[in-house]
This record gives structure tokens, C-alpha cells and sequence, in this order.
């Protein structure tokens, strides 16, 4: 049992992860698109990594 909380942990975080890596994709494109325009978001992506 504690094997399978071990896997089920891991999982989790690996889910979790990948969400993240996912948001921090969509994050930087919509940066690359107006980073030009708008510094402040380039702040915001800064602060959205660090989480």
C-alpha cells in the first residue's frame, strides 16, 4: 500500500507539472505576441514561473 501512495504521489505531481509547463507555453506565446507592446506582462510571466 505505501508503494502504491508512493506512485499515486508521484503521478499526481507529474500531472501537475505538466499542466504548468503547458500554461508556461501558452503564457510565453501570448508574451512573444505583445512583450513589444506591454512590458508589464513580460513581469507577470516572471512572477508566474517563480510559482
Amino acid at each position: 500500500m505505501k508503494k502504491q501512495t508512493a506512485f499515486q504521489r508521484k503521478h499526481h505531481n507529474y500531472e501537475d507539472e505538466s499542466e504548468n509547463k503547458v500554461s508556461y507555453k501558452e503564457k510565453e506565446n501570448i508574451s512573444l505576441e505583445t512583450d513589444s507592446n506591454s512590458k508589464p506582462l513580460k513581469a507577470s510571466r516572471m512572477v508566474f514561473v517563480k510559482k
